[in-house]
């Protein structure tokens, strides 16, 4: 086919300047002109034809031949149309002819362009068009701004001072008159584009015309969180409720932190909350009554709450009042959905109908001005009167006609039905409690009104999490004062090479009282349980790792320690110290699990041996003692290393020493804890040997080493982190049985601890499914049955018992949780071969887990809670196995690629405020999308533990429709990275999701990195949740780290990494230099931060995680075996040996046996010698 140029120029050939003929060359030459300037717009089009004469309009689509609206003039104008995505028919193009561009039509042609943006306001087209019309009407479409956005040649003008503020303001009118819903998304782009210098002067620039139409005021601050903050700050105190309530939620959430630490905005915004939620509820007399604190606390439970909403949504005051919230304030909102989707079937069904007419019958003529009128009007009762009358021959007999009639009739009397306020009230009761109904066009309507109630009742449950917070980081930094006086104390501290002291500090009851007068709360009773009430369980007993580079006098006796003359430990590795591996720590836990062993089960009670902290610091000041004698030796060969070859990493030396060591070491500290501990029992020793015969390898691997919570802080990194406690192990799976432990992670800066100012919250645990006897292949088909519906329910469980326990970290929070599954992925096959994959199930570990959170979240939405639903995220770490992958033939490859869709998809929709207010919109709809489906395919049946959503027909539709939006999304990369370290990381996994970059093994560890550093709430592991785990969550440290700091305390390699995320988040592309910034930053700077400590309690030893060798392309790691799981880029990390010291593969019951024996016969030996 030809051009529409080439046809307009052959067109405007063809015809004489006589007549008929001269008008069509006329008209044809001017709109050929802007059509090849790239001006013609369908405003400028509609403008042509509406001006012409009636005289004119009849020679331009005046035919020998044919009908004027099928002649070449009406064709090639339906052309040009169709070029800017505008359809006209021939009916349509009959009555331009007939009766030119009326007023209706111009209004309808001048519009399409912004209804089509706003149908789709992410697609490119759409936008592209919608700029186009608008610089026209701008008179801004000049060959200078040929191509270019709308935003940019607006910022371009005010950048260079070519644009009055006048002229702004009459910029801001026009858009504002002509696409009000664009005006947000134009401030965004052209408030993206100013320089950071340059968007304080742009705010104050364009806040004026706003202040003058505050009725506009909505489009200002839906433009960008910015605009919202400036808007709220300056708004007087009784109209900051106002305007924050028509922030869409994701804003609302922002604007709200923001604001955390302005009593004024924040108190103002949680009263107009409180006054929307509590006020209005009748009491039996019909008068006004309010409601007191016990009752106002029940209807925000009723709300968040889905157990407490069971037991009160019979006819409690609290509930009713609730559903009131629900129905009463939006009825017409309701009503206006039920009639838009009455509206649509309506139109539908006529279609239908007519498809299979003559367009020349009188039925079909009927129809179709029904059909019209229905798309002016809607469908009512009234209409179909009208045209029932009207029809009154056509419809006297039993046809398709009379039924089609008959079905409106049918369809406008149940939507009238659902309007009533006792059907309404009846379907929000249903939808909030959970039950099975048919669903109805109102459901959405209903459902959102819901989500944004629940959204007030968090907002009002925000002084929780701040108070947790606040208590949190007060009890860390009591923590951290009394083991560093504890540490200066001591005549022999026990440091570690990373220049830290290791302490055990016991806190009593007047400590707890002291922690809580430090946080300025009163209590009643255990000021214990008040403090595990508000941040939860907390041990007695703390192992402490302090770094002491902050404390003059422990930094200087650190240095004696390590007999560095020359230089200052503190000072030559100010910036290394977290890449060092902590082997006092390593060690010490690992005799403290032997230890605990013995005290369980050789001696309990019998003997007079106690495991207290004094037993504990003789063990570690021993082990100390040879430490000191390892790092000094260690640095002197460091040192003259560095001497021969100046270059050298000294820390990377340094590891590897240390690791070498490690085997022998390990033996000689064992032998330490025996000699400490036959120092104690004395003549107990026959029982002892008796004792110890009954040790199995299951004892040292069933209980974590020490059961106690775990404190760490880097001065260099500014981070702190408290580790709950465990007593359950990775490597002893059982029902019911979950290693799980929180980390709570602070900021630390000169000995003070304060919150991160972001909101997330993270837990480690090992892979929750149960496994299947490693010995046993086959088995019969009742036993694997029943094994798998144990193993299914204990998923259920484990996952509600996370959620409980995440919960009290985020009580302001309800929303999804992400479980980060950081297992590979292979075929079936492997899970049936007894050698490959060392066993370990993990195919089978994590179908249950997929399958087991659809039975957790259909239990969760017959509840009438589908905010809180738990989304797997398996993107495999390691480079091992299979890749993510739609069409996998691998069910189980499939099912792991579209759940870890949704969670991505759900983080980012969590952060949608963090991008442009279209973006925003296609964010939320495309979940809404998403859950809509995923809820259909919970409520079917399927979603009983033996099925995966991605084999479903709702499954199989949510791939198709999220592989069309990454697609549309690609095309609409953030125009700017600007702002905190977060909201670079959620453009930058923004861009990742929608070029499928999680589909490439090679970014794994990256990509789950990132996710949960802005996961609001999240678990992650791996089988063990301790090697692959570190790697993960040692990087989000390390993120946590830079996002605290300033620009200058950050290294070089550490800006990189920062500057690489800015980078990413606006241009998207390859991931490797961003996947090699944060190797690099990690390998120097937190190899070995606070969650190495993880698989030392889990597994006696530190991980056994290998880098590869694989130099050619650093970022691949291209070995077969499956620890090999780091790049060759983590020069630094030394573990070739930790594998032989972890509880699971040390046989530890046969050492210490051995050694028992050994000693006890060196011991009778000396007696008999004297």
């Amino acid at each position: 086919m030809p051009l529409i140029e080439t046809k307009i120029l052959e067109y405007i050939s063809g015809k004489s300047k006589k007549g008929h003929d001269a008008v069509k060359k006329k008209i044809f030459t001017d709109l050929y002109k802007l059509l090849i300037d790239n001006q013609l717009t369908v405003a400028g089009l509609t403008d042509k034809i509406k001006n012409l004469s009636p005289e004119q309009r009849k020679s331009l689509f005046y035919s020998r031949s044919k009908k004027a609206e099928e002649s070449k003039a009406a064709e090639l104008i339906q052309e040009l149309y169709q070029l800017m995505n505008v359809s006209l028919t021939t009916n349509d193009m009959a009555t331009i002819v007939k009766e030119g561009i009326t007023e209706r039509t111009e209004k309808i042609l001048k519009g399409v362009r912004y209804k089509n943006w706003l149908e789709n306001p992410t697609a490119a087209r759409e936008k592209r068009d919608l700029d186009h019309e608008l610089k026209d009407r701008l008179q801004w479409n000049s060959s200078n701004n040929r191509g270019k956005p709308l935003a940019q040649v607006l910022y371009e003008l005010w950048s260079t001072k070519q644009l009055p503020e006048e002229s702004l303001e009459s910029v801001l009118n026009t858009i504002y008159e002509e696409a009000p819903d664009f005006l947000p998304q134009f401030l965004y782009e052209a408030y993206s584009l100013c320089r950071t210098e340059e968007t304080s002067e742009f705010l104050e620039e364009v806040t004026p015309f706003f202040e003058e139409n505050k009725e506009i005021a909505p489009y200002f601050i839906k433009a960008d969180i910015d605009f919202a903050i400036k808007w709220i700050k300056e708004s007087p105190e009784e109209e900051i409720g106002v305007y924050y309530f028509q922030l869409p939620s994701s804003m609302q959430h922002e604007v709200f932190s923001y604001f955390k630490e302005n009593p004024k905005v924040r108190e103002a915004i949680q009263n107009a909350t409180a006054e929307w939620l509590f006020s209005g509820s009748p009491s039996k007399k019909g008068k006004e009554k309010g409601f007191d604190k016990a009752e106002e606390e029940k209807i925000i439970a009723i709300l968040t709450d889905p157990e407490i909403r069971a037991e009160e949504a019979g006819n409690s005051r609290e509930y009713q009042h609730v559903l009131s919230l629900i129905t009463e304030r939006h009825k017409k909102e309701f009503h206006a959905t039920i009639d838009k989707d009455v509206q649509e079937k309506a139109v539908k069904g006529i279609n239908g109908y007519l498809a299979k007419k003559d367009s020349a019958g009188e039925k079909y003529q009927f129809f179709q001005d029904l059909r019209n009128s229905i798309r002016r009007n809607g469908l009512s009762k009234d209409l179909l009167k009208v045209f029932f009358n009207k029809g009154q021959k056509l419809l006297s007999k039993p046809t398709r006609a009379q039924q089609l009639m008959s079905d409106l009739e049918k369809l406008n009397e149940r939507a009238e039905k659902l309007k009533t306020p006792d059907e309404i009230k009846k379907r929000a009761h249903q939808l909030f409690t959970g039950e099975r109904i048919p669903q109805t066009a109102l459901d959405d309507s209903i459902l959102s009104v819901i989500g944004d109630l629940q959204s007030k009742a968090d907002v009002l449950l925000q002084g929780k999490t701040q108070r947790r917070q606040l208590v949190e980081a007060q009890y860390q930094q009591y923590i951290h004062q009394q083991a560093l006086e504890l540490i200066a104390k001591q005549d022999k501290p026990i440091f570690d090479p990373q220049g830290h002291a290791l302490a055990l500090v016991h806190l009593q009851e007047n400590d707890y009282q002291q922690i809580l007068k430090n946080c300025g709360l009163d209590w009643h009773g255990s000021a214990k349980d008040v403090l595990e009430d508000i941040i939860g369980p907390v041990t007695e007993t703390i192992f402490c790792n302090i770094d002491v580079a902050d404390d003059k006098d422990l930094s200087s006796r650190f240095n004696e320690w390590l007999d560095r003359k020359e230089s200052d430990f503190f000072e030559e590795f100010k910036d290394d110290r977290g890449s060092i591996i902590a082997l006092q720590e390593e060690m010490s836990v690992h005799v403290f699990l032997a230890l605990r062993v013995l005290q369980e089960k050789v001696f309990p009670g019998k003997l007079n041996l106690k495991i207290g902290d004094d037993f504990r610091q003789e063990l570690m000041e021993k082990i100390n003692q040879r430490i000191q004698n390892l790092i000094q030796k260690a640095m002197e060969e460091c040192d003259k290393a560095a001497l021969d070859e100046p270059s050298i990493d000294k820390v990377a030396l340094l590891n590897k020493i240390m690791d070498e060591a490690r085997l022998e070491l390990a033996q000689a500290c064992r032998e330490d804890l025996v000699d400490t501990v036959l120092e104690r029992v004395e003549d107990e020793k026959d029982e002892i040997i008796e004792q110890l015969a009954s040790l199995k390898k299951h004892d040292f691997t069933s209980k974590t080493a020490t059961g106690l919570d775990y404190l760490r802080n880097d001065v260099r990194n500014q981070t702190i982190v408290r580790i709950t406690a465990t007593d359950e192990t990775a490597h002893d799976k059982k029902i019911g049985h979950q290693a799980i432990r929180v980390l709570n992670r602070n900021h630390y800066r000169s000995k003070e601890v304060r919150p991160y100012h972001d909101d997330t919250s993270e837990a480690r645990v090992p892979s929750i499914a149960v496994g299947v006897d490693e010995n046993v292949i086959f088995r019969m088909p009742g036993t694997q049955k029943r094994e798998h519906q144990q193993a299914i329910d204990d998923v259920v469980q484990k996952l509600k018992e996370s959620r409980a326990l995440m919960q009290k970290m985020r009580p302001d929070y309800h929303g999804p949780m992400t479980y980060n599954l950081l297992t590979s992925l292979h075929g079936k096959a492997k899970d049936i071969l007894p050698k490959v994959e060392l066993q370990n199930r993990q195919r089978k570990s994590a179908a249950r887990i997929f399958k087991g959170s659809h039975v957790y979240n259909r239990e969760l939405m017959e509840k009438g809670n589908s905010q809180g639903f738990t989304f797997v995220q398996n993107i495999p770490v390691n480079q091992h196995g299979e890749a993510l992958n739609d069409n996998d033939m691998d069910k189980a490859v499939r099912e792991a690629t579209l759940l870890t869709n949704m969670a991505m998809l759900a983080t980012l929709r969590h952060h949608a405020a963090k991008f442009s207010p279209a973006m925003q919109k296609s964010l939320e709809e495309t979940y809404q999308q998403s859950q809509k489906l995923y809820q259909a395919f919970l409520a079917s049946g399927k979603a009983d533990g033996t099925h995966y959503f991605s084999s479903s027909k709702e499954g199989e539709d949510l791939i198709k429709i999220l592989n069309e939006k990454k697609a549309e999304w690609k095309e609409n990369k953030p125009l700017s990275a600007r702002g905190n370290l977060s909201g670079m990381v959620v453009k930058t996994l923004f861009n990742m999701y929608s070029q499928n970059a999680h589909y490439n093994k090679q970014f794994g560890m990256l990509i789950q990195a990132l996710s949960v550093f802005v996961e609001p709430m999240s678990e992650a592991g791996c089988k063990s949740a301790n090697e692959r785990y570190q790697a993960v969550s040692g990087r989000v440290e390390l993120l946590k780290s830079i996002s605290s700091r300033k620009w200058e305390e950050l290294s070089e390699a550490e800006q990189d990494l920062v500057l690489e995320l800015d980078r990413f988040a606006v241009e998207g592309g390859g991931c490797e230099k961003l996947q090699e910034c944060m190797d690099v930053a990690y390998n120097l700077y937190n190899l070995q931060g606070s969650v190495a400590s993880i698989s030392e309690e889990d597994q006696a030893a530190s991980s056994k995680i290998k880098s590869s060798k694989n130099k050619a392309n650093e970022g691949v790691i291209s070995e077969y075996n499956t620890n090999v799981a780091e790049t060759s880029r983590l020069t630094r990390l030394s573990q070739k040996n930790s594998s032989s010291m972890q509880s699971h593969k040390a046989e530890l019951s046969e050492v210490y046996r051995d050694l028992f024996g050994q000693k006890m016969l060196e011991s009778l030996s000396d007696l008999a010698m004297k």
